[in-house]
């Protein structure tokens, strides 16, 4: 069978794929790209040996627990203490892929060595190879003898392994995991439960039937008939959706919180506003004017929090590199934390936008000519400014953090972080949850810091490809991104424009000026951004 029309059957059984090469996504943005929809899938497999990766977790109402030797199996079956679930199995090179659906109410996040030495977990945010793809050391990923999807059922996951991978918590926000069998005497009881608990998360009547129709069928021996589960579910549903979130006690403002605006006070803001501004000057002058405030109508004040969304392959991460090479051109120190890209290839952008050197004749391959890379290199080293890229893979919010504060002491002064979205939080349950913590704690670090922070952002799906207005409500991961954000540039769909290509661009929030629009040009040869037409709305927006 051709391998598009396993992948095809994959989508069937609701698991979001995308191709792989190897171990190696082989989309722009690997795991984001994972679909279920046939038509989301651009020729992905057509005449390649790509194989098929699984987007664990959310995506696909599956996770994985991945196994890698025979010795870390019999660890695993240890564990189980005799309660072991016959479930879906694939045989990796040396290894196993256990899958197991989403526990409801829970989320399932990747880990490392959590359960036993040399078995981790693949949850919401990671992926695994399914059969038949290629095996990058040769041979193929195939199903175990009797556990592939079309002879058993994905099993639910077992309370031994919901247990070892949930911390135990003490402040009662969690309800017991739902037992693995529920036998006469316990059915009605154990499914009512589950009813309120979805309940009280503001869960409708079909969502409460939905999840106790597949927990019935999976966990109830023998399952009760059809009619009493809906009459649980009506007999739940019918009861009010508590507030989600108790009301706080009303606390006292803590002594020095609020300052009288006496003439001490006038006199002291005064003098700040005689100070020289503190700015990172960007390469387009249009939005340097109206960076006002702290901003001065000269650039992005040092303490502001930035944020640039853009659909995938928008140029986005081009957009960072012009603002860096504007910013080192200024004397500013900058440091690019890059979780998607190499340090060779940003090096490679940020030396034909500075010097303005062929970027063809910069790239690896037959082109590539010694002069252009010295002329370059020799232009970046006269720089008044400086930058530095992690030459070592980022990709967990802590690392970022280091980054921060190590190189603050070393005198850097503006932080791009490429992209948010790929910023790992341990315990996060959610994308929101997620993208809420990043942003909290990037925006905290511009302004403990007094540095200026810029967070390149995904947007939504279904904003990429509706063709309308980019807007910031539309960034992916929820409203924290927006609300952090001292500013939210948003680019559009780039179209071409003589020998390069016309992006537009919007400011959509702007908490010290006017919200604008402008469009910039993209130079194919040297990768510089310019801009080149102005649209200006007298409209001041936060």
């Amino acid at each position: 069978m051709a391998i598009e029309r396993i992948a095809a059957s994959y989508m069937t059984r609701g698991w979001s794929v995308f191709p792989v090469a190897g171990k190696i996504p082989a989309t722009k943005n690997g795991v984001l790209d994972a679909s279920q929809e046939h038509g989301d899938i651009p020729g992905w497999w057509t005449g390649s040996r790509h194989g098929v990766g699984l987007a664990t977790g959310e995506p696909s109402g599956v996770w994985a627990v991945d196994i890698d030797s025979d010795e870390a199996m019999r660890s695993f079956i240890a564990l189980q203490n005799g309660e072991q679930s016959k479930t879906v199995v694939s045989k990796t090179k040396r290894g196993y892929h256990l899958l197991f659906r989403m526990p409801v109410g829970r989320d399932v996040r990747n880990s490392a060595g959590k359960i036993a030495d040399g078995i981790d977990v693949r949850g919401t945010g990671g992926y695994i190879v399914l059969p038949p793809s290629p095996h990058p050391d040769g041979g193929s990923y195939e199903w175990a003898p009797g556990r592939s999807p079309d002879e058993i059922s994905v099993a639910p996951t077992p309370r031994w392994l919901l247990a070892a991978l949930t911390p135990e918590r003490t402040n009662g926000t969690h309800a017991e995991p739902l037992p693995d069998s529920i036998g006469e005497g316990g059915r009605n009881a154990t499914l009512a439960s589950l009813a309120g608990s979805l309940r009280r998360r503001d869960a409708s009547y079909a969502t409460i039937l939905a999840a106790l129709r597949s927990e019935n069928e999976v966990r109830c021996s023998p399952p009760l008939d059809d009619d009493e589960v809906e009459r649980i579910a009506k007999s739940v549903a019918r009861y009010p959706a508590p507030e989600q979130q108790p009301i706080p006690e009303r606390q006292p403002v803590p002594e020095g919180v609020l300052e009288l605006v006496d003439g001490t006070a006038l006199a002291r803001i005064r003098a700040e506003k005689l100070e020289p501004i503190s700015v990172v000057r960007t390469p387009w002058p249009m939005w340097n004017r109206v960076c006002l405030g702290a901003g001065g109508g000269e650039g992005i004040a040092h303490g502001w929090h930035v944020i640039v969304g853009a659909p995938s392959g928008a140029g986005k991460s081009l957009f960072a590199t012009n603002l860096a090479a504007g910013a080192i051109r200024g004397g500013e120190s900058v440091c690019l934390i890059s979780l998607e890209m190499s340090q060779s290839e940003i090096t490679t952008r940020l030396l034909s936008i500075y010097s303005g050197e062929m970027v063809s004749e910069l790239e690896h391959g037959k082109r590539f000519k010694k002069a252009t890379w010295d002329r370059a290199s020799d232009k970046l080293q006269e720089a008044q400014g400086s930058i530095r890229i992690n030459r070592q893979p980022v990709s967990g919010l802590e690392q970022i953090k280091a980054a921060f504060e190590q190189n603050v002491d070393q005198g850097c002064r503006t932080f791009i972080v490429d992209y948010l979205q790929l910023a790992w939080v341990r315990d996060a349950e959610t994308m929101r949850h997620q993208i809420t913590e990043v942003s909290h704690t990037i925006r905290g670090l511009a302004q403990q810091h007094r540095v200026l922070s810029v967070g390149l952002s995904q947007v939504n799906r279904s904003q990429s490809t509706s063709g309308g207005d980019m807007k910031k409500e539309g960034l992916m991961g929820g409203s924290s991104l927006e609300n952090d954000a001292d500013q939210v540039v948003l680019l559009g769909k780039a179209s071409p424009h003589g020998t390069g290509y016309k992006i537009p661009v919007i400011l959509d929030k702007n908490r010290h000026g006017p919200r604008i629009e402008w469009d910039m040009e993209l130079e194919t040869t040297t990768l510089r951004m310019t801009e080149f037409a102005r649209k200006t709305k007298d409209l001041y927006g936060s």
